[in-house]
This record gives structure tokens, sequence and C-alpha cells, in this order.
């Protein structure tokens, strides 16, 4: 039985745009067939050394692996080579990925100096709440010590940090929350 080449009649017109986006993302990733083929390969996806002429010219449909390793190989989403998405809506949820990854790394950081900042302010309240349990109230030296230190770890206390120990410290004598009415 001989072998027969579809003419352009006869190519599925869904294989055929199919395949002109695949030779059009080659070419933007300035990729040849061999290359494209290789790559493939390196991602356990074996085709063989026609397959990427025969999927650009609309001749061979592709599997899904073969689709996810051209969608990888050649850096365009699987929406992006099927048709299924707008060339401008990639471009810009990949701005918007960008953008919302860069805010979440920007947050983290945030985040771990705010920890550092808690664990030196804690450290300073520490220091302060056991001078007060020590002795009946801290001397003017020490006070300024500790705002300096607070002010140092921790910008803008809402209150003076040694009268929230000693109102504190009331409160417990008093065996209620110092908040408390």
């Amino acid at each position: 039985m001989e072998k027969k080449r579809a003419s352009d009649a006869e190519k599925d017109p869904r294989l055929v745009a199919f395949g002109r986006r695949v030779a059009a993302a080659r070419a933007s990733a300035r990729l040849t067939q061999a290359q494209v083929t290789q790559m493939l390969a390196e991602q356990n996806v074996t085709v063989p050394a026609t397959a990427v002429a025969k999927i650009e010219t609309g001749t061979r449909p592709t599997s899904v692996l073969e689709l996810v390793g051209l969608s990888t190989v050649l850096n365009a989403s699987v929406g992006e080579l099927t048709g299924e998405a707008d060339p401008s809506e990639v471009d810009t949820q990949r701005t918007e990925f960008a953008r919302a990854l860069w805010q979440v790394q920007s947050a983290r950081a945030d985040l771990i100096t705010a920890a550092e900042r808690y664990r030196q302010v804690r450290e300073v309240m520490a220091d302060a709440g056991a001078a007060l349990a020590l002795n009946e109230s801290l001397d003017p030296e020490e006070t300024e010590l500790v705002k300096k230190r607070l002010g140092r770890a921790l910008v803008g206390l809402p209150q003076d940090p040694v009268k929230v120990l000693r109102t504190a410290r009331e409160g417990g004598e008093r065996g209620q929350h110092p908040e408390a009415p």
C-alpha cells in the first residue's frame, strides 16, 4: 500500500493552524526543527526526526505530552499554540504574574524585616520588664535607655513603653487586665 500525501485540501484546518503557530513560535525562539526535536528528547518526549516538520505543515497531530513539551521548549503557553489564548492577553497575564510575584517577594522581605524588629522589641521589653520586676521603678537614666533602645528597634510606638510596663505591672497586682475598667 502506497502512502499518500495529504493535499492542503485534505488537511485538517485546525492542524494546519496549529502547525503555523508552532512554526511561528519556533522561529521566534530562533530554533531549528532539529533543535526542537533534541530539546523534546531531553524532556523525555521522543518524536521522530521528521515530526516537527510534519506538525508544522499540519500533517501530523500531536499528543498531549508533545504539546506540553513544545510549549516548554518554545516558551509559549499551550493556549498560544492551540489558538485558545489571545497573544496580547497572554502578555498581559505574564505582566500581571510578574507584578504579583514581585509583590509577594516584597511582602516576604517586609515580613522578614518586621519579624526581626519584633524580636528586637521583645528583647528590649523583656529587659525593661525584668528591671521593673527587680526594682520598684526604673530610674530616669534607665527609662531613657529603654526608650532609646526601643526607638532603634521599632519606629513609633503608640505609647511610652515604660508606662505600658508599669500599667501592666500595676494591673497584674490588682488581679485585673490593665485596660479593664
